[in-house]
């Protein structure tokens, strides 16, 4: 849900990084930092997205179906999610994707890896700036205990670090891939945002809300919300430190996630995110492996103006989980899957 004025502000919001209330006042903002010209609401009736061995299948059963919560004051239309664990078996050599069958590699002693090897996507050439090196890279079949290697020609992404990403074209393929490392290590907010170019490249797909009433716990999606609700309302508001390498055990409970979508790193499979909680603290979730992780501190303030907006003027939709009937046979087939391997 990309702003269409988004890049007119790139230099000003770069200048101005924390100055909410002069951005607001020149890009006619609302005090919640949300542009007065909506856009409307579509209506997404089905997604999946792959996580391991977890497949997460969204459908409308019935949509006229609907949830009071909060204190009774909010009535959510309620949309039927199937979880299912299925056998995530490795596919053979030749049935694999070029992705799966070169997931991984070292250049220049940093590790690379595809985002996800099930929903990675070829990015756009407009993303690529130029070539910068020629490699081997190899892959493993574990069926014949035999080693690969294929050419490869590594890419600088435009505006992007090369030591958090780097696009990848190989031998025989004219499509471009972008391979990412996890391990590095943010110090800044705006060390996340300067060398991914989040200001032009970020765009936030939905927010996934959680509490607990007498009814129990409830999980609420917003769909249709402005990009520069995010920015104004968080992010242009967080502290800049990274508060994680002063205090390596520091982990957050997140009742609001709100899912990031980059198309120049191939990152569109819900599993990056803005983490948020009641306490003062929001986590960005982007490049990041557990025991690396990038917190900052957040007036309780701002996370509590940004969730009731959402809250009182989003339309959202509550998910309830239901059980695949088939969960037994595919639990059966992982077993069965894991014993192979």
């Amino acid at each position: 849900m990309k702003s269409d004025f988004m890049l007119n502000e790139i230099n000003s919001r770069v200048k101005n990084f924390g100055n909410f209330s002069e951005i607001s006042k020149r890009i006619n903002l609302d005090k919640y930092g949300n542009r007065t010209n909506k856009k409307s609401f579509t209506t997404i009736t089905i997604f999946a997205f792959v996580i391991t061995s977890t497949v997460l299948i969204s459908k409308h059963f019935n949509t006229t179906d609907v949830s009071t919560s909060i204190n009774g004051s909010h009535k959510w239309e309620i949309i039927y999610e199937e979880k299912e664990n299925q056998c995530m078996e490795i596919p053979k050599w030749n049935d694999r994707s070029i992705i799966q069958k070169y997931s991984s590699f070292t250049y220049n002693k940093l590790s690379y890896d595809i985002w996800s090897t099930t929903t990675s996507k070829p990015i756009l050439e407009k993303y690529i700036e130029k070539e910068i090196d020629s490699i081997l890279i190899s892959g493993y079949d574990i069926y014949e205990d035999k080693t690969h290697v294929i050419k490869a020609n590594v890419y600088k992404i435009r505006k992007v670090d090369s030591g958090c990403a780097i696009g990848i074209q190989f031998d025989g393929d004219d499509k471009f891939y972008a391979y990412v490392n996890y391990r590095y290590k943010f110090y800044s907010l705006e060390e996340i945002i300067n060398k991914l170019n989040l200001i032009e490249y970020c765009s936030f797909q939905n927010a996934h809300y959680e509490f607990e009433d007498k009814d129990g716990t409830h999980l609420i999606r917003f769909d249709d919300f402005d990009d520069e609700l995010v920015w104004n309302g968080l992010l242009n508001q967080a502290k800049n430190e990274n508060l994680f390498f002063n205090n390596t055990t520091l982990s957050i409970d997140s009742f609001m996630r709100i899912r990031i979508k980059i198309e120049a790193l191939g990152i569109e499979d819900n599993a990056a995110w803005i983490g948020l909680d009641n306490k003062g603290f929001m986590e960005v979730k982007i490049l990041l492996t557990t025991g690396n992780e990038c917190i900052f501190e957040l007036d309780v303030e701002n996370i509590d103006t940004f969730s009731k907006y959402l809250i009182n003027n989003i339309k959202g939709y509550e998910i309830i989980f239901i059980e695949n009937k088939d969960s037994s046979t595919n639990n059966e087939a992982h077993q069965t899957s894991s014993e192979r391997l």
